[in-house]
């Protein structure tokens, strides 16, 4: 019985070790800005109110007075973390550590999908590793990383086990190889054999896109690049034997495009932009040459008009966004309306 005076004296005296409360002003990461009374909660749009108990921190995250983020932090006899709880809209997340290390993450999302993230270390405590499966435990995907001896990563492998009807592979991967902080090239594709090789040059732009179909090059593009950042892209197609010319403005959009079969010049395609808008194009061929107009609301496309050889054959207005109508020219004159209304014709009228 004495003892037990004793305790509860000691308890008494010293709340603060086994529970305290604190508030804090805060913002929407949640963060401990300064230490505030309860009763100047409301003044605050964020306020963050923080509960220990034993070994655990439970923190509560305030937006005009409503809980918004909830974590949780278990700490083990030695103060490392030993496991941390989160939840924020609808979403519970579990995290797991060893040694201060995070080794398992499990999320669960308002509509019970989710995943299971397990992290494995090397001897150095690097990441070496990360294996995400779904909830009921079926591995989904692997990225791993390589380093160099001075702990750098120099490639990153990512493989994605696709599990889908009809999938002519079970994994997708990725794969980064880098030069200190500079990104080299990357590899995406099914297995090593089809996918595209991307290479970078000194200053970060893409130098070439190499695409592979079962080990078979299908198309190398290669780019060339001027002062003002604009470039000039080379493709060719061993399959056809085309040969590809685009030149580009710096922001990626199309100048002109030049198709060769054979060194011979088959097509030829030239934009036009007003105000970043592509206003007009015109399509060289051996069968003549067609123009297309384009005419705009604001940046939506109202009009599309398409000419062949210099007479209107067809022509697209947009009434609103999931509406329009088309008109078919023969000789100049219109002899067919097609009416659309969500993808879908409703209606036609002939002339």
């Amino acid at each position: 019985m004495f003892r037990l005076l004793i305790l509860l004296f000691i308890i008494l005296i010293t709340p603060e070790i086994v529970f305290s409360q604190e508030y804090y002003s805060s913002n929407k990461l949640g963060m401990e800005l300064s230490s505030i009374k309860k009763i100047r909660i409301d003044e605050f749009e964020y306020y963050l109110e923080k509960t220990t108990e034993g070994g655990a921190v439970k923190k509560i995250l305030y937006h005009n007075s409503v809980p918004v983020l909830e974590s949780e932090i278990y700490y083990a006899p030695d103060g490392s973390i030993d496991k941390e709880v989160i939840r924020e809209d609808g979403t519970l997340t579990e995290k797991k550590y060893m040694t201060s290390h995070l080794y398992q993450e499990k999320i669960i999302n308002s509509d019970k999908t989710g995943v299971i993230r397990k992290y494995k270390y090397d001897s150095l405590d690097q990441l070496y590793s990360v294996e995400e499966f779904s909830l009921e435990g079926t591995a989904k995907s692997t990225v791993s990383y390589e380093r160099d001896s001075r702990g750098r990563i120099v490639s990153v492998n990512r493989v994605l086990y696709n599990k889908k009807p009809g999938s002519n592979s079970d994994e997708q991967v990725s794969k980064y190889r880098f030069s200190g902080q500079n990104l080299l090239e990357e590899w995406h594709g099914s297995g090593n054999l089809t996918g595209s090789f991307i290479y970078y040059n000194s200053e970060g732009r893409v130098s070439a896109i190499i695409e592979k179909n079962n080990d078979r090059v299908v198309s190398d593009k290669k780019y060339f690049y001027n002062d003002d950042k604009s470039a000039v892209v080379e493709e060719l197609i061993p399959e056809t034997g085309e040969k590809i010319i685009s030149t580009l403005n710096p922001d990626g959009t199309m100048i002109e495009e030049l198709i060769y079969v054979k060194d011979t010049l088959a097509v030829k395609t030239t934009d036009t932009y007003e105000e970043k808008k592509l206003v007009k194009r015109i399509v060289v061929n051996d069968k003549g040459t067609e123009r297309y107009l384009y005419q705009y609301r604001g940046d939506k496309v109202t009009i599309e008009a398409m000419y062949f050889n210099g007479e209107l054959v067809y022509q697209k207005v947009y009434d609103e966004d999931d509406s329009w109508y088309e008109d078919i020219y023969d000789n100049g004159k219109r002899y067919l309306r097609n009416y659309y209304k969500n993808s879908e014709k409703i209606k036609t009228e002939k002339w």
